[in-house]
């Protein structure tokens, strides 16, 4: 079935698609394709509906984890086509065909294509980050080798965890990277054993701890300076302000805010003598 085929939605199975010739669904782990030469399919639903029926679901959401790290999957599930061997790939993608090749489907390699208007976009699925290494090594030179020759055309790569990731047809590399860069890649990796690296993890693991102590003793430190700096505020303020209330109280003159000053500078009036007692008249 051709990519460029406008293809509607259907009701057997799960992402259904049909043609006017062609019924395509899946359901659990089975992918059927139905075709009619007459293009009459209503007896094609009838049959595709009894094959969904019988063929057991393995969840209650089934449309695959390679659809939904599409960009904006939703909107274009539509156009997204499965790629499981090279012939898929020629009959979907086209030129140039020596990536379907170099990509290794041979490994298991899975491959989703969707339209993105005049671009497509196809990301392919290696099973091992070795398989993946090797297979971008593989398509770089071969890249290179299509580069230059003039075979490449509007065609980008992008390697991009355990995916390869291409744009065919984009008007530019900053269109292809925008593309690029909306690819969900969310794998982790566990041990199903026990670590045989334990040295590293401890490493990490130290790392981590002394950088969350460090941070909180950070955060700390700012929080006691912010209270301190609050509190302190709060007091010298309180206490200036009961200062200048019981300085308004008092009816005194002072030029010493209330309190006895040395006349050191001769600006105090001296005592007249004349008023002062005899120390014989005491």
């Amino acid at each position: 079935m051709d990519i460029g085929q406008a293809a509607t939605r259907c009701d057997p199975g799960t992402a259904c698609r049909q043609t006017p010739h062609v019924i395509n669904f899946f359901k659990g782990t089975t992918y059927i394709q139905i075709s009619s030469k007459k293009g009459d399919l209503s007896g094609a639903l009838v049959l595709a509906s009894e094959f969904a029926d019988a063929t057991p679901a393995t969840s209650d959401d089934e449309i695959p984890v390679l659809v939904k790290h599409l960009p904006n999957w939703e909107s274009v599930q539509d156009s997204v086509h499965y790629i499981l061997g090279e012939r898929e790939y020629r009959a979907l993608v086209g030129e140039p065909s020596e990536l379907g090749f170099e990509l290794g489907f041979a490994q298991g390699v899975e491959a989703v294509v969707a339209n993105y208007g005049s671009t497509r976009l196809l990301l392919a699925e290696h099973n091992t980050p070795q398989l993946a290494t090797e297979a971008d090594s593989r398509l770089l030179r071969r890249i290179e080798v299509l580069r230059s020759t003039g075979k490449l055309g509007n065609t980008y790569y992008r390697r991009i965890g355990n995916y390869s990731a291409f744009v065919f047809g984009a008007p530019d590399e900053a269109a292809a990277n925008q593309l690029f860069d909306q690819i969900a890649y969310e794998k982790t990796v566990k041990w199903l054993g026990e670590n045989p690296y334990p040295l590293q993890q401890a490493q990490r693991k130290y790392t981590q701890t002394m950088g969350g102590v460090i941070l909180a003793v950070i955060q700390g430190a700012g929080l006691a300076l912010v209270l301190c700096g609050f509190v302190g505020g709060m007091v010298g303020g309180f206490v200036f302000m009961w200062r200048r209330k019981q300085q308004s109280l008092s009816t005194a003159f002072s030029d010493a805010g209330g309190m006895m000053r040395l006349n050191l500078d001769d600006m105090t009036p001296q005592i007249d003598p004349s008023r002062l007692l005899d120390k014989g008249n005491g």
